[in-house]
Formats: structure tokens, sequence, C-alpha cells
């Protein structure tokens, strides 16, 4: 548990819906997420983005679906990083991903505006959102500063 209750009451949430579709989902809480330079409810919206982004890649997943979702700090802030073993962001994407209207899921101009506000979100206060992505695991890992 991190100290901030929407925060926890959000990864219980998506725990829940993880376990219901077959996915194993993980925590690894490495600080208290005491204050967070975002509010509460646009980073757990952030964070429900990412995970829903996650939870829907890992349908066309066969086999073994893992989902996680980690915290850590340093002296300037916080990081996340919500991780899974689904498909890999083809290469060509990677850089354009956050950019509206792109979506690694087809249905242009209906998708594509998720992972641009999780952008927005961030660097409206000081942070950033970045992906790496291989055939194993796909990691998204914000960063933003102390409240």
């Amino acid at each position: 548990r991190t100290d901030n209750p929407a925060v926890n009451a959000l990864l219980m949430a998506k725990r829940a819906e993880a376990e219901a579709r077959g996915v194993a989902f993980h925590t690894v809480l490495n600080t208290p997420l005491t204050k967070p330079g975002v509010p509460s409810w646009e980073l757990c919206a952030a964070l429900g983005n990412l995970i829903d982004n996650a939870l829907e890649v890992l349908a066309l997943r066969e086999g073994d679906r893992e989902l996680q979702v980690a915290f850590s700090e340093d002296l300037k802030g916080y990081r996340f990083t919500v991780g899974n073993n689904g498909p890999a962001v083809a290469p060509e994407l990677r850089e354009r991903i956050f950019e509206p209207g792109v979506s690694t899921k087809g249905g242009a101009g209906e998708r594509g505006m998720g992972l641009a506000l999780v952008r927005s979100t961030m660097e409206r206060y000081g942070g950033s959102i970045a992906v790496n992505s291989s055939e194993e695991w796909t990691a998204f890992t914000g960063w933003m500063p102390r409240g």
C-alpha cells in the first residue's frame, strides 16, 4: 500500500479486473508515494489508462500474461512503471505513440488519445513519460516531481 488512498483504490480495482481476465498482476511499491507532484485524480487517470492499455494488449497473448505496476522515488521525485509481457510496440511507433490519434490497435480516428493525455498530464506537472519495448516486455515509465 501507498500513502495515497486514490492510488491504492485504483490498484485494488485493476488487480481484480486483471485477475478476472487471467492476468497476473504484480505491484512493487518502493515508496509510500506521500506527495506526488501530480494531483491524485490525474495520476490515477494516467495510471488507469496505462493499465487498461496493458490489459487490452495482453488479451492478444497466448499463455502466461503478466502486468506489473512499480513505484520508486529519488531525491527529486517519483517514478512509476507499468509493464507487461504482451506484444511489442513497433519500433516505428515508439516515438509517435504519445501523439494524438496514434494507436497500435487500429481504428484510426477512434483511438489514440489515451497516451497523448498521459503525456500531457505528466508534462503539465513537470514530469515525463517514455516507453521501452521488446518482444519480451513493454514498459511505460513516468517520472513526476515531488509535490
